[in-house]
């Protein structure tokens, strides 16, 4: 990954990372318009079906992020015209298993790139999860349930508030493995406002991977 190339594929990362944090801060905002001293939900049910789309789009967005970390691999059309996050990853995962990104710990001690793995965080099937009941709940639901319910819908703020911590803690910094042996994406949100920082750690030197047990 070098040259117009690869300043070409982490410009896409940083800017899918970018849209990330501003469709984060949608979803807070219509969260908050929710009044919490009303049952899930009598009223408020545009605005949690809003946060729950976009919640669906940041499953993309994190699936397009990864695609651009690996366009170098000479994507397939397939790939390359996959919207659907949960297919997109499936693929991908074919052609390299590590391709979903990592919550991590970077630390140089002694000038050695030091990349801690802290177990615990949210993996592929857990965003695929996520992303599969998003789309089952944006959907208006069937007779059968009507019937049943008398009409209404009932969501978990605290479901979609939970989904969101879940993301937001993989990906505050983290990395994506690369194919080539040692070299890795490194990724720093930053906080609101502020620029994604993303870099390139290529194995040029010492470099040590760990993964916390």
């Amino acid at each position: 990954m070098k040259g117009e190339k690869a300043r070409s594929e982490l410009g896409l990362y940083v800017q899918f990372m970018t849209e990330i944090k501003d469709r984060s801060v949608a979803i807070q905002r219509l969260l908050d318009e929710v009044r919490p001293e009303k049952p899930p939900l009598v009223a408020g049910y545009a605005q949690v079906e809003s946060a729950i789309l976009q919640v669906r789009y940041i499953c993309e967005l994190v699936a397009l992020a990864a695609l651009a970390a690996h366009s170098q691999l000479g994507l397939s059309g397939k790939l390359l015209k996959s919207w659907n996050a949960d297919d997109t990853f499936a693929r991908l995962a074919h052609l390299n298993p590590n391709c979903f990104p990592r919550a991590a710990k970077i630390t140089r001690p002694n000038g050695t790139l030091h990349i801690d793995l802290p177990p615990g965080h949210l993996d592929m099937p857990e965003l695929q999860r996520i992303y599969s009941s998003c789309g089952t709940l944006l959907h208006r639901g069937v007779m059968k349930h009507a019937l049943e319910t008398g009409g209404g819908r009932q969501y978990s703020v605290d479901e979609v508030v939970g989904w969101m911590s879940r993301i937001s803690n993989l990906l505050r910094h983290h990395i994506v493995m690369l194919l080539e042996p040692g070299n890795v994406l490194i990724v720093t949100m930053n906080a609101l406002g502020a620029e994604v920082d993303v870099v390139i750690a290529e194995a040029g030197g010492p470099s040590v991977l760990v993964e916390a047990r």
